[in-house]
């Protein structure tokens, strides 16, 4: 069986390794954004159900109907992990693949020695310095993806054995048979009557007398039924199987909910200060709330239970820089360092402001009977100004 082959293309196309790895980077980047339009299409689709999409009418649903949205939502952002996973292990793979230098060429071979060695010359001026090569493109970085969804239901406890069947009792004697009754007698049978004379011709002689009919014999007496025997004893009953333990509880429905704000702050806003968003596009629950430097995480369990929450916590940051200048925006929880929240970007445009963007995602877990301050901050040592972006929050468990 021949192996494939490609077909000739015309105009033939020439890339060097460096053309063409830069040319996959453009790609994914035009995969990232294509995703990042399918997300907000569904945010707006939920939006749209609850009736806060700016310019449409409310829509009349039920709660059926926001289910169905929610699952609808809730499948296409797992398709959009999935997709997103691939292409950053395609970037990765990208960025880590060697650049070739090209190889040092061949030494050139020494020149025969012809006569003395005359005086050395003096020595020339030094050639001019040549331009920088031009710095390469700055990699595009990967987006965070998305939790992944909500672990099954623990296992039912198996099922208690079946106890043991008890021992059948024993079956009773059969009762003895009682006798047969004698048969009766047979009565005797009646004398034959005597023939008539025969009568003259002509006529009939008269039909002899019938004979009597002998008595039927007595019958037998009936046996007496014999003794019923003892009933069997009842069988001893199985012991009862043990209980199987009882599975995990599951978050409760109104202990669930998603708040999703944005905005735009024209700023400045100085190092160490929050950046606030405070126009939310979905918010649920009363576990999650405002404040003025941030926003308030606490558990709405009952009771006042030491269990930690769990939440997950994804920003994108959006502001303008000068050229050689830094944007840096890191979380806070209770006016703490959040470990690995920190997203930085830096301007390398020469004589251009340019926009920066930075984002991450983060798991906090908190103490389930306190009240947590999270903030999102200007992590870096100056001002930062023109910032949009968005600001995600979900409760786990």
């Amino acid at each position: 069986m021949s192996q494939a082959n490609l077909p000739n293309i015309t105009p033939t196309i020439t890339l060097s390794r460096s053309d063409a790895i830069n040319m996959m980077l453009s790609a994914i980047a035009m995969e990232e954004l294509g995703l990042s339009h399918v997300i907000n299409a569904e945010g707006e689709k939920m939006q749209y159900a609850l009736g806060t999409l700016p310019g449409a009418a409310a829509p009349v649903v039920n709660i059926s109907n926001i289910q169905d949205i929610t699952d609808s939502i809730r499948g296409m952002l797992g398709e959009t992990v999935k997709s997103a996973w691939l292409q950053t292990s395609q970037l990765e793979s990208l960025l880590a693949a060697p650049v070739d230098y090209g190889g040092t060429g061949a030494t050139g071979v020494t020149g025969p020695d012809e006569g003395p060695r005359g005086l050395q010359g003096p020595q020339g001026p030094a050639g001019d310095t040549g331009d920088d090569g031009p710095t390469g493109t700055t990699g595009f970085r990967g987006f965070t993806g998305l939790t992944g969804l909500t672990g099954e239901t623990g296992l039912t406890g198996l099922t208690g054995l079946t106890g043991v069947t008890g021992v059948t009792g024993m079956t009773g004697q059969t009762g003895e048979t009682g006798l047969t009754g004698l048969t009766g007698l047979t009565g005797v049978t009646g004398v034959t009557g005597m023939t008539g004379q025969t009568g003259e011709t002509g006529l009939t002689g008269l039909t002899g007398l019938t004979g009597v009919t002998g008595e039927t014999g007595m019958t037998g007496q009936t046996g007496e039924t014999g003794l019923t025997g003892l009933t069997g004893l009842t069988g001893v009953t199985g012991m009862t199987g043990m209980t199987g333990a009882t599975g995990g509880t599951g978050v409760p429905a109104d202990d669930r909910w998603l708040s999703f704000f944005n905005g735009a702050e024209a700023g400045p806003i100085g190092a160490g200060l929050p950046i606030n968003f405070t126009t939310h596009a979905y918010f649920t629950g009363s576990a999650i709330s405002l404040n003025p430097g941030g926003y308030n995480l606490q558990n709405n369990g009952a009771g006042a239970s030491l269990e930690p929450a769990l939440y997950y916590v994804h920003y994108s940051v959006n502001a303008n820089a000068a050229t050689g200048a830094s944007m840096s925006v890191a979380l806070t929880l209770n006016s703490e360092p959040i470990p690995a929240s920190e997203s930085t970007a830096y301007n390398s445009v020469p004589g251009a402001t340019s926009t920066l963007a930075v984002g991450g995602s983060i798991f906090p877990t908190v103490t389930a009977d306190t009240v947590n301050a999270l903030a999102l901050i200007n992590n870096g040592p100056g001002n930062i100004s023109d910032i949009t972006g968005t600001i995600s929050i979900v409760k786990l468990l």
